[in-house]
């Protein structure tokens, strides 16, 4: 419970900075005040970065070193962590290196017409949707669904309410978020979207492979063992 506490309390900080900051970018962009748009522009990316960088941390070290903890539906949260958590590290990677490799394009007075804000809208979507799931769909609905089966639903649900937002920039604007899927066909769209989603299932699964968890197996054995411990302790105390 206390884990579920820090978590939810610690997406709802993170969201709130971005979302904030988010605002501030907007609203300077729109008022044409240029002095105002590229600092907050600026430090709006370099603080919400950041603190998303810092959560995939504690998310990672959380499940990393925290693992034996003993809570309800612990399988099914771990998963939602890992979707989360590498989700906002591979955002952070393109980020970072669009950053490294043309400044001016991400630290721009014309940013909302730049192609790197596709890497912003990948942060807030992906982030918002995990964390809609974990506040308010996990706790109450998908704790009896299996850690597999919930893991898949939150990296289709992730993916897909993307290609949702996709699907209408396109239909409002005439141009995707990104350039390269604008001459997709709607079936294509749907392919390309819940392809993305199995995707990061899959390396999701692959992490927790990679981190080592506990198998039931090996819990079932040890807990096999202990039931002949016991059994042979009241045996002895028989005979003696």
């Amino acid at each position: 419970m206390n884990r579920l506490i820090i978590s939810t309390t610690w997406s709802i900080i993170v969201n709130a900075v971005c979302w904030y900051s988010w605002y501030n970018l907007y609203v300077y962009n729109l008022l044409n005040f240029k002095y105002q748009a590229q600092f907050f522009t600026k430090w709006s990316f370099v603080i919400e970065h950041i603190f998303y960088i810092a959560q995939s941390i504690v998310q990672i070290y959380h499940l990393a070193f925290k693992r034996k903890e003993k809570i309800k539906s612990s399988s099914f949260y771990c998963l939602l962590y890992l979707v989360g958590a590498s989700t906002t590290a591979i955002a952070s990677g393109i980020f970072w290196g669009l950053v490294l490799m043309e400044p001016k394009l991400i630290f721009s007075n014309k940013v909302r017409k730049q192609p790197p804000m596709f890497v912003h809208h990948l942060f807030h979507t992906a982030t918002l949707v995990y964390s809609v799931v974990e506040l308010l769909i996990a706790p109450r609905l998908l704790w009896k669904i299996p850690g597999d089966l919930s893991m898949l639903f939150s990296c289709l649900f992730i993916s897909c309410s993307y290609g949702v937002y996709n699907r209408w920039k396109h239909v409002t604007t005439g141009k995707a978020v990104y350039p390269f899927i604008d001459k997709f066909s709607p079936t294509l769209w749907v392919i390309f979207f819940v392809g993305t989603g199995v995707l990061g299932y899959i390396i999701s699964k692959f992490l927790i492979v990679c981190m080592r968890f506990t198998k039931p197996n090996e819990k079932n054995e040890g807990n096999e063992k202990k039931d002949q411990r016991m059994i042979v302790n009241k045996i002895t105390k028989k005979t003696n």
